[in-house]
């Protein structure tokens, strides 16, 4: 062990050397990396959720739509008719990839025609004439008899005109191609400059929304986030450390080094084929920030050595031999935390996990390597000479601190354990929310139009549910459609449910039409020829455009669709739990296969893979840096309490959330193995320096004074740059990972207190045996 340092000392050019051709293979890779929205990449491919939605996709085509809503008096007025019909025209002709148009303008209403001889055919017409829609046209009953046909069809009310007539809503199905970032800006970009156009002309508000819109407004965000990240970070990572230091390598030589971790870090991703996500771009500050502390404790440690006269090489490898190790242990507690993300089944939790733990390895390795190849170089300042208690303000509190705990013990026991009751109380209000679009601000216009959809019309929020029938006659069968409509009317007068639609309704309102409107016969009619009949009259022209995605060409399988309102997952969860009770009750006995599917319904998936994970990644990374600890520090004792300091943070945080209304989401799910695994970094050092000060012959007390008046500095320093670094993060565009930087904040501030106060505490009273 003693040979460490001169070791470290000898390999110290070639060691940089290597650092900077792997510098140069990261930087390349750097330059490849993309940015991913795709809730399809959420869970693994073999989640059975989400195999389902596949399927879904494979038989009825992709669920993309851009919807263009807006307020009137009255809908159904010439003026505002002529101007949904243009807004149709320019959606359906300008943004690229349309497939189809749903608009008042556009809507087909399914009309009995007289053929003579008292005969009569099923029509598929237009609700609104085209006649209507010309310039200085007067249609008064037309537009009266269209109002009421709209506002009693089951497949346009509060889809594309409110219950009252007061607004309406233009729907533009796409392509399958909405998660290709370059289609996503080309449809964005048409979709607001028509929205912007149109609104100007008329002075009408439109909220435009849509999953192409959404992507767009979060790629913007994540953008901006990675943009704004890591310069601020660094800004306020090198203010704070020329404050602490107060001399350019207590600067240069930190953030030197987290920058170039940095780019093996964002390298690796897009080496290994990763891409950014709404959870990973909190990759840069972490590392921007962890990334200081083995650099600090190494300065700190050399400035110690040197402080004794025993020259610059000297003092560099006593100093890389007592600090290697710890910092080696601090950075596998740490990847440990990152580690155990891994077992989460949440696709972005998982591969911030691992690559936040690769970045944790290589800011160890920078920091022992190009430490020691600079301060090789440097002289030693000439301040070191002066004792440390006359040098630094920092040092004296230190040593005030110490005094206090070593008399008072007890004092600090008791306060610790009112905060864990208190904490414990407060967790007791944790809840869950993984809906996505409450990742954005509030003030965001994609926020805005799903909340004015929600409360005007049905919503944009689509659940599937897909029904699949044995049998050859496949979703003609009236069994099967009368257990569709019974569905329908069994799920909508939830709350949450604004509208349903499926084939159900259209062979109900053929039935009704083919009966001379006979209000009795909007029925199933009672055998499966009847019902091929009534189809077959409407097959092709304008009829397709009612039967689009509600059932396969071949009528194997069926939709219902049912939007629902701008709800959080765990509603959302709910909810579908509700709508499957119904459903096995209704298709009791009946032959077949059927499912709900949604990218809505993925989101809401993850929401017990969030719990689950987030329980059992903290109990692995407890569990595995108690071990690393014990026989770190060869004391299985001294190993437990260790864990103590650090489960308070983690406690009182939850406590925080639970009170505050704090969510446990995507991001925050990720805060206690995290943190646990950074917090403990302080543990180890402090422990590492107080076992040292013990086999050297010091009493307790005079080893935790000692421990703190020295160790105590660097914990101080490293933890005031990683809590304004998180800090950093309350300006993320994203209000989920504002929680994460405030929340990690919180626990690092918490458990260096904890480090400072508790442990000693515990080392006080304990008195563990080495």
């Amino acid at each position: 062990m003693n040979s460490l340092g001169h070791r470290l000392w000898r390999l110290r050019w070639w060691s940089l050397a290597a650092a900077a051709v792997l510098t140069v293979v990261f930087g390349y890779g750097l330059s490849r990396l993309r940015i991913n929205n795709d809730p399809l990449e959420l869970l693994d491919r073999d989640d059975p959720e989400l195999q389902d939605y596949l399927r879904f996709l494979d038989r009825f085509g992709h669920e993309a739509f851009v919807a263009v809503a807006f307020e009137v008096e009255d809908v159904f007025s010439p003026g505002t008719l002529r101007f949904v019909d243009r807004l149709s025209r320019r959606l359906r002709e300008e943004i690229p990839g349309g497939e189809s148009v749903l608009s008042l303008t556009e809507a087909r209403v399914i009309r009995s025609l007289p053929v003579g001889d008292g005969e009569a055919e099923l029509s598929v017409s237009r609700l609104i004439p085209r006649s209507v829609l010309a310039p200085g046209a007067t249609a008064g009953s037309e537009l009266e008899q269209a109002r009421q046909r709209a506002l009693a069809d089951p497949l346009l009310r509060d889809s594309v005109v409110g219950a009252g007539g007061r607004a309406t809503a233009v729907v533009l199905r796409l392509e399958p191609r909405s998660h290709d970032p370059n289609y996503v800006f080309q449809v964005t970009e048409a979709a607001e400059r028509i929205a912007a156009e149109e609104s100007r002309r008329s002075g009408r508000r439109l909220y435009l929304a849509g999953a192409p819109i959404f992507t767009d407004h979060y790629l913007g965000a994540v953008t901006r986030d990675l943009e704004l990240f890591p310069p601020l970070t660094t800004l306020v990572m090198v203010l704070l450390l020329a404050l602490l230091y107060r001399n350019a390598r207590g600067v240069l030589l930190p953030a030197g080094v987290v920058l170039v971790g940095l780019i093996w870090t964002l390298g690796v991703i897009a080496l290994a084929g990763s891409e950014i996500n709404l959870v990973s771009t909190i990759i840069p500050p972490l590392i921007l920030v962890i990334g200081v502390a083995d650099v600090v404790h190494i300065l700190n440690q050399y400035d110690e050595e040197a402080a004794a006269g025993v020259g610059r090489r000297r003092a560099l490898q006593r100093a890389m031999t007592h600090i290697t190790v710890p910092c080696l242990l601090t950075s596998l507690t740490t990847m440990v935390g990152f580690l155990s993300l891994a077992s989460n089944r949440v696709v972005p939790v998982r591969e911030t996990g691992l690559f936040s733990a690769f970045g944790v390895i290589a800011l160890f390795v920078l920091a022992v390597v190009v430490s020691v190849a600079v301060l090789s170089r440097l002289k030693v300042p000439r301040r070191l000479a002066r004792p440390a208690a006359a040098r630094d303000w920092l040092v004296r509190l230190l040593e005030r601190n110490g005094a206090l705990v070593v008399r008072r013990p007890w004092w600090v026991l008791v306060g610790s354990a009112a905060i864990v009751v208190l904490s414990i109380w407060g967790a007791t209000y944790l809840v869950v929310e993984t809906n996505l679009h409450r990742y954005l601000r509030h003030d965001d216009p994609v926020v805005q139009a799903h909340e004015f959809m929600a409360e005007n019309l049905a919503g944009v929020t689509e659940l599937q549910l897909t029904i699949t029938p044995e049998g050859t006659r496949g979703v003609k069968e009236p069994d099967t459609l009368r257990r569709m409509a019974a569905l329908q009317s069994a799920i909508l007068p939830f709350d949450e449910v604004g509208a349903t639609t499926s084939l159900a309704d259209v062979v109900r309102m053929l039935h009704r039409a083919w009966s001379d409107d006979d209000p009795a016969a909007y029925t199933v009619p009672d055998s499966a020829a009847a019902v091929a009949q009534l189809l077959l009259q409407i097959e092709g022209g304008d009829g397709d455009v009612l039967l689009a995605r509600l059932a396969t060409d071949d009528y194997r399988s069926a939709l219902i669709n049912v939007r629902v309102d701008n709800i959080g997952s765990r509603q959302l969860r709910a909810l579908i739990e509700r709508i499957e009770t119904e459903a096995s009750r209704i298709f009791d006995g009946w032959s077949g296969t059927r499912s709900i599917v949604g990218s809505a319904v993925i989101v809401a998936h993850i929401e017990r893979f969030v719990v689950d994970g987030q329980i059992r990644s903290l109990g692995l990374a407890l569990a595995v840096i108690c071990v690393i600890m014990a026989l770190a520090l060869r004391s299985w004792k001294l190993g437990l309490i260790s864990i103590l300091p650090n489960c308070l943070p983690i406690l009182l945080v939850w406590g925080v959330m639970g009170v505050a209304g704090i969510p446990i989401n995507l991001a925050t799910c990720m805060v206690p193995s995290i943190s646990i695994g950074i917090a403990v970094d302080d543990t180890i050092h402090f422990l590492a320096r107080y076992r040292r000060e013990v086999l050297a012959g010091a009493e307790v007390s005079e080893a935790i004074r000692t421990t703190l008046r020295t160790t105590g500095r660097a914990m101080v320093t490293t933890s005031l740059v990683l809590t304004a670094g998180f800090l950093v993060i309350l300006l993320s565009q994203f209000p989920t990972n504002v929680y994460f930087g405030v929340l990690c904040a919180l626990t690092i501030a918490v458990a260096l207190l904890g480090d400072l106060l508790l442990l000693p505490a515990l080392l006080r009273v304990a008195r563990p045996r080495l």
